[in-house]
């Protein structure tokens, strides 16, 4: 194992060192078996994480084939770790490479599986016919948003014709209703690609939507044939729109807004100010329907009958009512789940519920953070897309977070529970709230930086006035109102709901007028959220002391995120709007009209404020002199590079013999000695650009994309 050289140190031999190694990886396995299960959506979504990441669709059975050789291995492993526990490692490496492989196979069996025809270039006008699969309001009177599938488009073959498309009206006319056949005269798009390198992929979100098209209506729309909800989502989308109508014969917007987002989600209806007045105060969560909405449903639920019950002292003694209690409970949360559309948060935090549920049921206890492993598994295997969204990421992150936490506070917290008095009690009620928001907003704080740009420093304080008022009046007037609007005896409990949610809006407007209530940040490169969040998984995960490891992701993190250089140039699709990073780090835009869900898209990204945004001068100098604006476009000079923007063509011929980078709005048909030409025709093809001009590197969205099913190029 270990000798004393001639000259008196003491040296490790070879096998000695081998011997040790192989000791303590075995006694640190050893340590983690608790554990291993945490590790399961890790391992399955990092599969998910690597097919989304290609540039190209692999061939159909390479994760399958994969997933069936680990699986065989790990199956024989299996035997001989029984005999040998040497095999253990093996075994477990084997085991992670068939959760890879297995999430790369279902990521791209469900991508194939949902065969989402898209349209290729815009049409229209076109009279489009088709069956009303779901309808939501806009806000302010903007009209109403309407799905409509089983379709008929004027100028399009039945195989180029998607299977759903989500249309504007801005007047609806007669009420159509799930199941009905309408028409309309209507303009329709592509699902818009990515307006920057990088950029949320709204083309992959219509893909697994089975959207194909998005556009407006030119009139309203006409009722073809009015038929009753036929599919129960038709039918579920009919009840769904009851329960609105009801809620907003009792209430009055903005309360009826969030009235309606609260029970069947329809968030779309909330105006933008009152959105952003919400994410100021950290209470955008509330507007989500998860784990709080939820679990305030089913306790409610279970509470009240088994109250109820134990009125009845005969049935009570004879009959397991916290049982009966836990099985309404959970038909009730399930309720809501359908009611609510069943998005991600409600899926896991059902899932979750259902599982405590169940524990009640078989006496047996469920605290445990394997129930977000098992809620995370199965939302991740019927919806792999999800782990790409803020909503997966930000709901798991805080829950699994929440749950370690109180996991190992749990003794504590009891055994003080028990010793305290009423007012002890309440106070430890109101610091358990601190403790949950601010344990929630550090975990969720990376996501909503990387997907949003946006940090709220007043998030506790806003917990601490919103969420006893959610909890104690809103949603249990919320449930009190569903359960009695059969009866028509809803307004009450409605009156009481508005009531509370508009204490909860005056509350988030408050804390918005706050000094700094919103902290812009710039975006992150994807590979410091990785980074993070597998910093963060060893954190929570590991056991003994090679839990400071997480300290090593963390810190290559920041060293990404502080090195990441945002693009100097930004080019939208139709090369008419163009952005330029000052000196000071800001973007100054070519135009403010041009474009501009993709200007204020850019300026979020770069953690700036839209409405502060400068312009290019139509005469004169900017950004310290490095750009000149005259009659027919403007000219950087810019780390040494001389870039010309031509927004005439008359002006590119000589933009051509001055600049080395030239970006024009339209064709350029000549011969350009510039080095590299962005015209037109480029962007129509590969999509917006940027361009590090220090570095002569640029990038567009067709290369950093490649050749999806998702993805709608000029180039196909």
């Amino acid at each position: 194992m270990s000798e004393i050289s001639e000259t008196g140190v003491w040296t490790a031999s070879p096998a000695g060192l081998k011997a040790a190694f192989s000791a303590r990886l075995e006694a640190a396995l050893a340590a983690q078996r608790e554990n291993l299960v945490l590790w399961m959506p890790v391992l399955f979504g990092c599969g998910i994480g690597s097919y989304f990441g290609l540039r190209f669709e692999p061939p159909f059975a390479l994760g399958a084939v994969v997933a069936g050789v680990s699986a065989s291995a790990s199956i024989f492993l299996s035997g001989l770790r029984k005999k040998d526990e040497r095999y253990y490692p093996l075994w477990l490496l084997s085991v992670a490479i068939f959760l890879i492989a297995a999430g790369f196979a279902d990521a791209q069996a469900r991508t194939l599986s949902r065969g989402t025809i898209m349209l290729e270039k815009p049409v229209g006008p076109v009279a489009v016919e088709g069956t009303v699969a779901d309808i939501e309001d806009l806000p302010e009177d903007e009209g109403a948003q309407i799905i409509l599938e089983n379709l008929d488009i004027e100028k399009l073959s039945a195989e180029k014709t998607p299977v759903r498309v989500r249309i504007k009206v801005r007047e609806m006319g007669a009420e159509p209703h799930p199941g009905d056949r309408i028409s309309m005269l209507a303009k329709l798009s592509p699902p818009a690609p990515p307006d920057a390198p990088g950029a949320f992929d709204f083309q992959r979100y219509a893909w697994f939507l089975r959207i194909g098209a998005f556009g407006f209506s030119y009139r309203p729309p006409v009722i073809v044939q009015a038929n009753p909800p036929g599919t129960f989502g038709q039918k579920l989308e009919a009840l769904r729109q009851v329960i609105a109508a009801r809620i907003d014969n009792a209430m009055a917007d903005p309360e009826s807004s969030i009235g309606r987002t609260v029970i069947v989600q329809t968030r779309a209806s909330i105006s933008q100010k009152d959105e952003d007045a919400m994410r100021s105060a950290g209470l955008s969560h509330l507007l989500v329907i998860g784990g709080l909405h939820i679990s305030i449903v089913a306790g409610f639920i279970f509470f009240a009958a088994r109250f109820l019950m134990a009125l009845f002292p005969t049935f009570a003694l004879r009959h397991p009512i916290k049982k009966y209690a836990a099985v309404l409970a959970f038909a009730g949360a399930l309720f809501y789940t359908l009611v609510a559309g069943a998005p991600v948060p409600t899926q896991r935090a059902m899932i979750m519920t259902g599982v405590v549920l169940l524990a009640v049921v078989l006496d047996r206890v469920a605290f445990s953070p394997r129930i977000v492993a098992i809620a995370a598994m199965l939302v991740l295997a019927f919806q792999p897309e999800a782990l790409t969204g803020p909503s997966f990421q930000m709901s798991f992150a805080a829950v699994t977070a929440l749950i370690i936490l109180y996991d190992r506070l749990r003794a504590r917290l009891s055994a003080w529970h028990r010793e305290a008095g009423i007012v002890q009690r309440a106070a430890m009620y109101f610091l358990c709230i601190c403790l949950t928001t601010v344990t929630a907003s550090v975990a969720t704080a990376p996501y909503s930086i990387y997907q949003f740009q946006t940090f709220s420093p007043y998030s506790v304080l806003g917990n601490l006035l919103a969420i006893p008022v959610m909890t104690y009046i809103v949603m249990p007037a919320a449930v009190l109102a569903c359960l009695l609007m059969p009866l028509g005896w809803e307004a009450l409990p409605l009156k009481v709901m508005s009531a509370a949610i508009s204490a909860i809006l005056s509350t988030a407007r408050w804390i918005e007028g706050l000094p700094h209530s919103t902290i812009l940040c710039p975006s992150w490169p994807l590979s410091a959220l990785i980074l993070i969040s597998l910093s963060g998984f060893i954190l929570m995960f590991w056991r003994g002391r090679g839990a400071a490891s997480a300290l090593v992701p963390f810190v290559a993190a920041l060293t990404l995120i502080h090195g990441y250089k945002p693009p100097d140039v930004l080019v939208s699709s139709d090369a008419r709007l163009v952005a330029v990073r000052g000196a000071d780090g800001t973007y100054a835009l070519s135009s403010r009209t041009a474009d501009r869900y993709a200007s204020d898209d850019w300026l979020r990204r770069n953690g700036q404020d839209a409405k502060a945004a400068d312009k290019f001068p139509w005469e004169g100098s900017a950004l310290g002199g490095n750009l000149m604006c005259g009659e027919g476009g403007c000219r950087l000079i810019k780390d040494g590079r001389k870039v010309a923007f031509s927004f005439a063509p008359d002006s590119i011929k000589d933009d051509c013999a001055w600049a080395d980078l030239l970006i024009a709005d339209s064709p350029v048909r000549t011969e350009c000695r510039a080095g590299l030409v962005i015209d037109r025709f480029d962007v129509w093809r590969n999509g917006p650009y940027a361009l590090w001009l220090g570095e002569k590197r640029y990038r567009s969205v067709a290369q950093d994309r490649g050749q999806r099913p998702w993805t709608v190029t000029n180039r196909r």
